[in-house]
């Protein structure tokens, strides 16, 4: 976890010192009739980190369907890859290249989330779950941080779909008689994604059968 906040952090600053130094802008003058904005030094390498960022949470969801067969890992598997597919054509219209090879920390946070996965089922979801938060977190930063109509748009609509698969996997913690719970964005914030209220988690199994227990010993009264 400590990794992960360092990489929160790292973006941010990343963010920041883009929006600062307007000398580092790509281009002169803004266009409002131009359907391609001229980005800055931080929207480039942002743009190319979450490019990064979607193709690991699509490896990521690959090898836990190899691990587990589960049909919301491979669902989501082939959206990560159309995550993926989306922001390279945004870096193709605009010009820019991948970076050669993987930053070194979405090279620790995969290796992290799959380590997790590959200790139990739960595990597995739980571990998406923290992919799927990383996400949010991370295109919300994107989204702040730009003013190009057409990242803001392609950042948006990741979110959304980040926000789904959240809701997907939460769902599959309850089934296993788990709960979710927010692994790194607000527990506020978490709750409302999913559906839940604040300070009242989804009720286990085990927990919805004791209720049901004590309701049939009240009728017996």
């Amino acid at each position: 976890m400590k990794i992960l906040k360092h990489k929160f952090m790292t973006l941010a600053l990343m963010l920041a010192l883009g929006l600062l130094n307007a000398s580092l802008s790509y281009g002169q003058g803004t266009c409002s009739s131009c359907a391609i904005s001229a980005l800055n030094a931080a929207e480039i390498s942002t743009l190319q980190y979450m490019y990064d960022e979607e193709g690991v949470a699509g490896d990521f969801y690959l090898a836990m369907n190899a691990l587990w067969q589960q049909k919301a890992f491979s669902s989501i598997a082939a959206a990560e890859k159309k995550h993926a597919a989306a922001l390279l054509k945004q870096l193709s219209v605009h010009g820019i290249t991948p970076i050669a090879g993987l930053d070194p920390n979405l090279v620790v946070i995969k290796e992290e989330v799959i380590n997790r996965g590959s200790l139990s089922l739960l595990d597995a979801y739980m571990a998406a779950g923290l992919v799927e938060e990383q996400d949010i977190s991370d295109l919300k930063l994107a989204m702040a941080a730009t003013k190009a109509p057409e990242l803001i748009k392609v950042y948006g609509d990741l979110k959304k779909a980040s926000e789904n698969h959240l809701r997907a996997v939460a769902k599959n913690v309850t089934n296993l008689g788990g709960q979710y719970v927010a692994q790194l964005l607000p527990e506020n914030e978490v709750n409302t994604i999913i559906g839940v209220k604040s300070g009242k988690g989804p009720q286990s199994g085990n927990q919805q059968n004791r209720k049901q227990g004590a309701n049939k010993q009240k009728g017996k009264k």
